[in-house]
């Protein structure tokens, strides 16, 4: 191979250690109360902010909606994308009204969203 660079070579062009890819925050693990859902229930997407990657996406934070359907278990983003160990977790298709996802201007039509279980808590 040609033009490669090694770690070495590219910490003495640059005069000291040369960072290639870290993580921009820690990252976490599984929410620690989980509930298992079943299609029917009103759900509330929790509305956290985590530094890091994340699959959640943030015009759906706080949002209440319905669950749809299951997915099977996936490795939750949260942890995998940094490295750490956390169970694997469904992901639920949930339906939310887009009037109250965007009140000021969405047309009345339905919405669903791939969301993993640490995401959402019962609507209560």
């Amino acid at each position: 191979e040609k033009g490669l660079v090694t770690r070495e070579e590219l910490e003495q062009l640059a005069g000291g250690a040369y960072p290639l890819a870290m993580p921009s925050a820690p990252g976490r693990g599984n929410h620690a109360k989980r509930t298992v859902f079943v299609p029917g229930d009103h759900v509330r997407v929790r509305d956290e902010h985590v530094a890091g990657h994340v699959r959640m996406p943030g015009y759906i934070r706080g949002k209440h909606g319905v669950v749809v359907s299951q997915s099977p278990a996936y490795p939750f983003p949260d942890a995998h994308g940094h490295g750490i160990h956390a169970d694997d977790e469904p992901t639920y298709d949930v339906r939310f009204e887009a009037t109250h996802l965007w009140p000021q201007g969405a047309e009345d039509a339905l919405v669903h969203v791939a969301v993993f279980e640490s995401y959402l808590e019962l609507n209560a």
